[in-house]
């Protein structure tokens, strides 16, 4: 199972080396300009990698045309590079859904382990987001929030956890049907 402290290190960002300042526009689906550092970019995700440093024009453009998919919003990718910028930052969980997706085809690989530690925090504190759906259709994520959940159970004071496990029945009980469902259709974890 992963503890908390297994998921917090899945989740750290890379380290990054200073950045060179090298700055590229890309111009979102043409009406937005958005300059980001390229080696910031790069050192998260390999697809950025691969665009700045490959063998494509790109590597030498200033502006490039990027376009994003039509279900994402031009606001969660300037999101997305503003999270980038400043680490330290809390996530806005609003923005949780679109920054999967963006996750996926732009191939950040901890950036949801990330958002899943912050959907365990608020599982802590007897809150689940409804943020919770999105992870259902990721068996990577959605086994990793319950494991880190049902490790926290089983792993801490018992009176806390009875606790918590009358509030998520109270208050949660959609959530946590969804949770006990997952672990039905996604049992590999069992086995580590």
């Amino acid at each position: 199972m992963f503890s908390i402290k297994q998921l917090e290190k899945r989740s750290s960002l890379p380290t990054t080396s200073t950045t060179s300042n090298r700055t590229v526009e890309l111009n979102l689906n043409n009406e937005q300009l958005l300059a980001i550092d390229i080696d910031l970019f790069s050192s998260h995700s390999e697809y950025f990698q691969r665009l700045f440093h490959g063998p494509y024009l790109e590597r030498n453009q200033t502006i490039i045309s990027f376009h994003l998919p039509e279900s994402i919003p031009i606001e969660s990718f300037v999101y997305l590079n503003h999270f980038l910028m400043h680490q330290d930052e809390p996530i806005d969980l609003k923005q949780t859904d679109n920054l999967i997706h963006l996750c996926d085809k732009y191939l950040f690989d901890y950036l949801p382990y990330q958002l899943v530690l912050h959907l365990f925090k608020q599982f802590q504190n007897g809150q689940l987001a409804d943020e919770i759906n999105e992870f259902i259709s990721k068996p990577n994520l959605s086994s990793t929030l319950i494991q880190t959940c049902f490790f926290y159970l089983l792993t801490n004071e018992m009176k806390t956890n009875q606790d918590l496990f009358v509030k998520l029945m109270v208050n949660y009980s959609n959530e946590l049907k969804i949770l006990i469902q997952s672990i039905i259709k996604h049992q590999s974890w069992f086995q580590s």
